[in-house]
């Protein structure tokens, strides 16, 4: 049996960890696991490196063993010939309150251990017992083992009513990690809403190699691809806003991202998706930040709506409703801010629009108004002398003999 591509199977279809053994034997990487997984070897017997070990090593193939701990966290080990496969750990129901702090206080701990408890319960995938008893026993009939039926038999731990509490939270749990991730994020996003490139780059390799898979922070959840993707979508496509950059531009940036990331082959895909997301966000704020910094936001909110329906009649109305401002104060503000009017800067940039495709294209003139807002040629033309100093007709020839 190929047990590579079961173990890939196993991680994609229940986004759980899963270690796999190729013996009872292999002590060292049970040891990293019961490290990293076990949040306090008082709370949780079953998840120390002994208790494993014993149940690796008395695994019956054919068998599932469930071993859930008081609060309801559980590991699921199968052997199968000689390989065995520890699932998890996961997680078959939201935080229950009052559940835990009866197990706490029985134990000896006080209330403020709930919290850290809190945080690691909540950073398991939440998935259901039978769905991981059906899922291994698919995937081994999948790959040959037509026999392959696999019941869940479950262990649960109890802790005895004489049993202390032994470690503190502060030993249980190390918060500065948390404080340290939000750091490394206020970096990234600073550095996106700076329009700062080199800035990016420093910072989300940092972000990317930070220390966040230690025992003090599971975050399986947060190692899920396709997880972790959203997550740095919404980061960015925040920092972006805050920076200035157009609400379009930003929405398909990330739009495009996404399509990358759901048609992603492999992880380098979804590492360039990211990439070029990350850059040309960053770029958006620069390039609006060097064409529209000198403006307060209502403006720069007419302005790109502006830009968006260039080719459309724009009233007052809908532009001061987009702006936030009353029409009066809108107009008195835009020209303040820019010296011109409202109509204008409209005029200005359809002109822009119109100039570029003369010399770019050959659609005839009458189309190229039409294309820009002016439906009226005659009228077009009037407005083009007025703001370029000669006719289109004249505009292109002299870019054409230039």
């Amino acid at each position: 049996m190929d047990y590579q591509l079961l173990t890939a199977l196993l991680k994609n279809l229940l986004h759980t960890d899963v270690l796999a053994l190729k013996n009872a034997e292999q002590l060292s990487p049970l040891a990293a696991y019961a490290d990293r997984y076990c949040y306090n070897r008082t709370l949780q017997p079953l998840f120390t490196l002994e208790a494993l070990t014993r149940h690796v090593k008395n695994a019956e193939a054919g068998r599932i063993y469930r071993l859930k701990d008081p609060f309801g966290i559980s590991i699921n080990i199968f052997r199968h010939e000689n390989h065995i496969f520890l699932l998890g750990p996961y997680v078959t129901h939201e935080f229950r309150k009052a559940l835990v702090e009866s197990v706490l206080s029985k134990a000896g701990y006080s209330v403020s251990t709930l919290n850290s408890l809190r945080l690691y319960y909540s950073s398991m995938p939440l998935v259901s017992s039978v769905t991981i008893g059906e899922t291994v026993a698919g995937c081994l009939k999948s790959l040959g083992d037509a026999t392959a039926d696999y019941p869940v038999i479950s262990v649960d731990a109890l802790i005895p009513a004489d049993v202390k509490a032994q470690e503190t939270a502060e030993e249980t749990y190390d918060y500065s990690v948390i404080y340290k991730r939000y750091g490394q994020e206020n970096r990234f996003t600073h550095a996106i809403e700076s329009g700062d490139l080199e800035a990016l780059n420093s910072a989300y390799r940092e972000l990317l190699t930070g220390n966040v898979g230690s025992r003090r922070y599971v975050n399986a959840i947060y190692q899920n691809p396709m997880v972790g993707c959203a997550i740095l979508r919404t980061l960015a496509r925040k920092a972006a806003e805050r920076g200035g950059a157009s609400f379009i531009d930003i929405n398909e940036i990330t739009q495009r991202a996404s399509q990358k990331t759901l048609s992603a082959k492999s992880l380098h895909d979804l590492e360039n998706a990211n990439n070029e997301m990350l850059r040309e966000l960053t770029l958006a704020v620069k390039k609006n930040r060097e064409t529209l910094g000198a403006y307060s936001m209502p403006i720069r909110k007419a302005m790109e709506h502006i830009r968006q329906n260039l080719g459309q009649n724009i009233s007052l109305d809908r532009l001061r409703e987009y702006a936030g401002l009353s029409e009066t104060y809108l107009s008195a503000l835009f020209k303040k801010e820019t010296g011109v009017t409202i109509s204008e800067y409209v005029a200005g940039q359809r002109c822009r629009e119109a100039a570029e495709l003369l010399t770019g294209t050959e659609m005839p003139i009458q189309d190229i108004g039409n294309h820009v807002g002016y439906s009226d040629n005659n009228y077009f033309v009037k407005v083009f002398k007025k703001q370029l100093g000669m006719t289109p007709s004249a505009y292109r020839k002299s870019r054409i003999q230039g």
